[in-house]
């Protein structure tokens, strides 16, 4: 129990790591899209439609620190949803197990018994990280360009 405990808050750590990274980027962008929006418009680079406030958006859109919001949300996830996820495979593995008999191979806290549930979590929290790694590249800004059509549009 112990070893899940510190498991639990290492990944608690984890998240609150990519967290602050993830806003001290954002402070960091947002800076960096004021002094670029000054830079383009005194040498027209950009259209004279747009302004400020679309350019900054649009430019926190694409240079936002993505990566580290949803690596942050995965560890979270992971945390607050493990024991949980630990209730649910117990329940089906001793449904499954007195489905089929209770037979002794498989019988509940023995070393079978533990090692499906060990390699149903371990596939559970890759499904996190594979869902999280599917809504980071669906929503994924294509260019700056592109954001700042959106702006103007």
């Amino acid at each position: 129990m112990l070893s899940l405990t510190l498991f639990l808050a290492a990944t608690l750590v984890l998240a609150l790591i990519f967290a602050s990274r993830a806003f001290m980027g954002y402070k960091s962008v947002s800076r960096d899209a004021k002094d670029d929006f000054t830079y383009k418009k005194a040498r027209s680079m950009i259209d004279p439609r747009l302004s400020e406030a679309g350019y900054k958006r649009a430019y926190m859109r694409f240079y936002a620190p993505r990566r580290d919001i949803f690596t942050a949300l995965s560890f979270a996830a992971v945390a607050i949803l493990t024991v949980p996820m630990l209730g649910v495979l117990r329940f089906i593995l001793i449904t499954i197990w007195q489905a089929s008999g209770k037979p002794d191979d498989i019988q509940p806290d023995f070393l079978v018994f533990n090692l499906m549930m060990m390699i149903g979590l371990i596939i559970f929290w890759a499904l996190i990280f594979f869902i999280n790694a599917r809504l980071y590249y669906r929503k994924a800004p294509v260019s700056l360009r592109d954001e700042m059509l959106k702006e103007m549009e």
